[in-house]
């Protein structure tokens, strides 16, 4: 790499660049794959919480439910369903952040260093939905299970 300071040429060595560019990969890395698993848990915990407030709301509706014969499904279902509503809506809220922040992105790469290869932000739309859309419902299923293994004991 070269310097020029006060009419002064210097080389720096790029292996130190290039040295420091790698560990910044590694831990940008590591802290990709963090995200990626914090993010999720914290979703099933907030359908936990959401599901069992409703449960908690419902529960003389659920009590005269079991009452009259309703089975265990019946009960269940409802929630469950609402689980994956939920899930809908997160992955949809995401998906739109993810899509105009990424836009953002990638018009100011584009602006400041055109040399940039990143994907097109239609790419998100075209192929990242349905994905985002499938895992968030397994989310929701899973959270709503969960909640009502612990609170209705069905």
């Amino acid at each position: 790499m070269i310097s020029i300071n006060s009419y002064v040429i210097s080389l720096y060595p790029i292996e130190g660049v290039i040295g420091a560019m790698k560990e910044m990969i590694i831990i940008l890395r590591c802290f990709k794959l963090a995200i990626f698993i914090v993010i999720p848990v914290v979703s099933v915990l907030l359908i936990i919480n959401t599901i069992k407030m409703v449960l908690f709301s419902r529960r003389s509706e659920i009590s005269i439910m079991r009452l009259i014969g309703a089975t265990n499904w019946f009960i269940r279902w409802p929630f469950i369903i609402e689980g994956a509503i939920i899930g809908i809506a997160g992955a949809f809220a995401g998906y739109l952040s993810l899509f105009f922040v990424y836009s953002f992105i990638y018009i100011k790469a584009i602006e400041y260093v055109p040399e940039f290869s990143l994907l097109q932000p239609t790419f998100i739309t075209n192929i990242m939905l349905f994905p985002f859309e499938m895992f968030e419902i397994f989310i929701g299923f899973i959270g709503s299970i969960i909640a009502l293994r612990k609170f209705l004991n069905v």
